[in-house]
């Protein structure tokens, strides 16, 4: 009997503490400002609008233009400056993503209890400083991005594969697609994890990414609820709030059509285009930050010192690389 109610109370439990983190996140993205102009070099939602992104591209007709027009210069300087162009992408996107982890990390710790390394180190100096000082840190986020693109390449080449080369079958297809998105959503938990490790906490790489692959296999059903929750909620919102931003050119784009000429009433026009645009990416940038505070405070929940605040602000001030404690700080009786 006293099982079931612990039983009882541990889920009762988990599900107030995942409701807290969702709405956590929502006050964490409206209040914080600063946050927002990150918003727009983070994925969420497990890059589903990359996804749409992909498909929509090739029928833009000034991507098609674009792209006939860089294929037909030179091979060797295409393939060359796309490296160029990929390759600064890739650090300024990852260098946004330490600087977003960063503000996050003031919202979430107590800089001056010394909750983990990160907060000693910033303590006097500014997050863009220090963030920007640490190549280290830089290149190795830069490293897991690309482990975890070529991961997610190699997945995704092994599903075509299969579904090209295998007989049909219903249910095959099924439990493939399934474990494709299980394992695609395996990939970009690992990723954040493997980031916030090296950077809140100060491990090393390898160290890192096995920590983050130990801890997603422990807290498994945890983060399986949450991405769930999250996901479904990420998914509804955008596409209500979508829906509306995209009705705003049918009720307004004709409406002073009557006072105006056919000059001015193509001006207004372009005008509600611009600002549905507008308004369509501001709400992409919300979503992001909110998706992507409800990983980063699951992250904060499941990682704890298992000292007292004094035992570990003394620990972490001696030593900069706590990776015992972390170890002993996920709770694997779950």
């Amino acid at each position: 009997m006293l099982d079931a109610k612990d039983g009882l109370f541990s889920r009762i439990y988990n599900i107030m503490n995942n409701l807290d983190i969702i709405t956590s996140a929502f006050r964490l993205t409206l209040t914080n400002k600063p946050l927002w102009v990150l918003g727009i070099f983070l994925s969420s939602g497990f890059n589903l609008h990359a996804w749409y992104g992909m498909q929509w591209l090739p029928q833009n007709q000034l991507f098609v233009f674009t792209r006939d027009l860089w294929m037909s210069s030179e091979p060797v300087v295409v393939w060359l400056l796309s490296l160029l162009f990929a390759g600064a992408v890739l650090v300024l996107v990852n260098f946004m993503k330490l600087l977003f982890f960063g503000y996050t990390h003031n919202q979430i710790h107590k800089v001056e209890n010394l909750e983990c390394v990160f907060c000693r180190k910033v303590k006097d100096i500014t997050i863009f400083k220090l963030v920007r000082s640490n190549t280290q840190l830089i290149v190795r986020t830069v490293i897991t991005s690309l482990i975890t693109i070529a991961s997610t390449v190699a997945v995704l080449s092994a599903f075509q594969f299969y579904s090209t080369h295998a007989e049909f079958s219903f249910i095959k297809s099924v439990l493939m697609i399934a474990s494709l998105i299980v394992v695609l959503v395996g990939i970009s938990w690992w990723n954040l994890f493997t980031v916030l490790f090296m950077m809140w906490h100060d491990l090393t790489l390898p160290k890192a990414a096995a920590l983050s692959f130990e801890t997603i296999l422990i807290k498994l059903k945890r983060i399986a609820v949450i991405t769930i929750l999250a996901t479904v909620i990420f998914s509804l919102v955008m596409m209500t709030g979508s829906s509306a931003i995209l009705q705003i050119p049918t009720y307004f784009a004709s409406a002073p059509n009557f006072l105006f000429s056919e000059m001015f009433f193509n001006s207004w026009q372009v005008l509600v285009s611009i600002m549905v645009g507008i308004l369509l990416v501001v709400w992409l940038i919300l979503n992001n930050i909110w998706f992507n505070l409800v990983m980063v405070l699951l992250f904060n929940e499941v990682i704890k010192p298992s000292k007292s605040a004094e035992a570990y602000k003394e620990f972490i001030v001696s030593e900069p690389r706590p990776v015992a404690n972390l170890n002993h700080s996920i709770d694997k009786a779950e």
